[in-house]
């Protein structure tokens, strides 16, 4: 179902508590950016799926009845990935959630997520049940010292403007200069990013942003670990970056982060 604009958010349910937190994470997120909501769910094919399908769409829906601006549903014969896939084009924003504890328990991402990851259009946020989630009362976005991240500070500048929350900008400096992929012969450190990012946050006087450099052998760690203070993890991910764990940095966060962790593909970065 075409949403007026093409201009909404979209979250993939399944009926596990993982997917109840995505799904109230992106009713949040509708309501603050007054969009509406699409809730997508995989319709296997098997007897009886089709009817137990609209019926966990019925109940996704009345769980967020009242708390965006518009609310459909679209059951999708399809893999659960493809399903998700399909349901999120057009939208500004995807969320999804995966099943188990953060940490060296949890293995793989699964499917759906990593599958958004590499092929959305559009951010992803990666929710966990709410009893793996640690609270925070910050957003936290890592920078990239090479590229800046734009896309991944754009857009967590406006997920804490939009929840009146500080933002933490933050460059991992592992010892290494890596050079600016396409732009002049000259190298960025982490010291550099951040600054760079400060003068972007300008457009956002709203928002209290506090810079961090952190000197750490491996940029993950230090995305991992300052994500236990915050209620969002905002990462950027280049285009051909793989979200399985160890193969990038997105990825290796989105397996070990305690928060809910958003991944901004920016199409203009080169692998």
């Amino acid at each position: 179902m075409a949403t007026p604009g093409g201009r909404f958010v979209a979250v993939g349910v399944d009926g596990s508590p993982s997917s109840e937190a995505a799904l109230d994470w992106a009713a949040f997120e509708a309501g603050v950016r007054d969009l509406p909501l699409r809730i997508v769910h995989a319709d296997l094919g098997g007897p009886g799926s089709a009817g137990a399908g609209r019926d966990l769409l019925d109940a996704a829906a009345a769980r967020v009845a009242g708390r965006v601006p518009d609310v459909t549903t679209d059951l999708v014969t399809a893999p659960p990935a493809e399903a998700v896939l399909a349901g999120s084009r057009g939208a500004v924003l995807v969320a999804v959630g995966v099943r188990g504890d953060h940490g060296e328990r949890h293995a793989r991402l699964g499917t759906v997520a990593t599958t958004l990851v590499r092929r959305a259009g559009c951010p992803v946020a990666v929710t966990r049940e709410p009893e793996n989630t640690a609270p925070g009362d910050r957003v936290v976005v890592g920078i990239d010292p090479a590229t800046g991240s734009p896309g991944a500070l754009a857009f967590a500048l406006d997920e804490a403007a939009l929840r009146h929350l500080p933002l933490v900008v933050l460059a991992v400096d592992t010892g290494d200069a890596t050079p600016v992929a396409g732009g002049p012969p000259r190298t960025y450190r982490a010291r550099d990013a951040v600054d760079a990012a400060l003068a972007a946050c300008a457009a956002h006087p709203e928002v209290r942003v506090t810079p961090v450099v952190e000197e750490a052998r491996s940029p993950t760690l230090a995305l991992v670990g300052h994500g236990h203070e915050a209620a969002l993890l905002v990462v950027g991910a280049r285009r051909h970056d793989d979200p399985e764990l160890g193969a990038s940095v997105s990825g290796a966060v989105l397996l070990h982060a305690p928060c809910t962790v958003a991944v901004v593909r920016d199409p203009r970065l080169s692998p």
